[in-house]
């Protein structure tokens, strides 16, 4: 114990608080990617949402960190207006597990990486409110914030057009001649992209499309195609015969299998 003590002062006195906090900053940032690789709560992000996550993460790990010059200072702040919507993003996805975050811990410490989003966002406010004579920088953070807001209801907005636009077309039997990036996503649905989080570790579509999510769920998580899911692969397929409807990686590592050697696949693909 006291070496472990003797340790500890001897780091704080060669390092500043903002290098410690950076250190264990990188060190949870390392865990919430390890235990989403494992555990699979977000499953396998898309690559425009990681071209995202890695500033984020980043300006996670230098949080402590304020430069001196006003134009990064407020470049910093309108990333960090993106960073809150991706923790607040987070949060509503992991539902009832966001509430009992710290009654969680216990359980293999799966409770300190569903707290790290209301962790960070903490933080990010606990900045904003320190800076808050800091005009220019108070303007960026809400202006990101905001936009990411009104980004998500024009997301809904439009789910609910292509869906509706789909629904008809599968009515009156008529090809969908204009395809857009939200008719793939909603036709993907259920076997390619998942819209909610799903505790079970068992047979579930493996990518994690925020698109998907914030346009199912702002759409009262109701689904106007109504198929089955064989119904919706085969719909898939004549629409986008190109693309593969069978991922080369499963959202769940324990029963990956079940995803794999799903018969179902036999049906589409030899």
């Amino acid at each position: 114990m006291r070496s472990f003590i003797a340790l500890f002062s001897t780091l704080k006195k060669n390092h500043s608080k903002s290098n410690i906090q950076a250190g264990l900053h990188a060190l949870l940032i390392l865990l919430l990617v390890l235990g989403n690789h494992f555990q699979q709560i977000f499953c396998v992000p898309t690559v425009w949402s990681s071209f995202i996550l890695w500033p984020v993460a980043l300006r996670f790990t230098f949080l402590a960190y304020s430069p001196t010059s006003k134009t990064l200072q407020a470049f910093l702040s309108f990333l960090d207006g993106i960073a809150l919507f991706v923790c607040l993003y987070c949060i509503l996805f992991m539902e009832w597990a966001s509430l009992f975050a710290l009654a969680l811990i216990p359980v293999f410490g799966i409770g300190i990486l569903i707290a790290a989003p209301q962790y960070f966002g903490f933080l990010l406010l606990r900045n904003q409110w320190k800076q808050r004579g800091v005009t220019a920088n108070r303007m960026a953070f809400f202006f990101s914030f905001a936009l990411c807001l009104l980004t998500s209801v024009l997301v809904g907005w439009q789910f609910q057009i292509e869906g509706q636009r789909i629904h008809i077309a599968l009515q009156e039997n008529t090809p969908l001649e204009r395809k857009s990036i939200l008719t793939e996503k909603i036709l993907g649905m259920h076997f390619i992209y998942h819209t909610r989080i799903e505790y079970y570790d068992g047979w579930r579509p493996p990518i994690h499309d925020p698109l998907v999510v914030i346009g199912y769920n702002l759409n009262q998580r109701k689904d106007l195609l109504k198929l089955e899911l064989k119904e919706r692969i085969a719909l898939y397929r004549k629409v986008f015969p190109s693309r593969h409807i069978k991922m080369k990686c499963s959202c769940a590592r324990a029963y990956r299998s079940n995803y794999f050697e799903d018969p179902l696949w036999l049906l589409f693909e030899p």
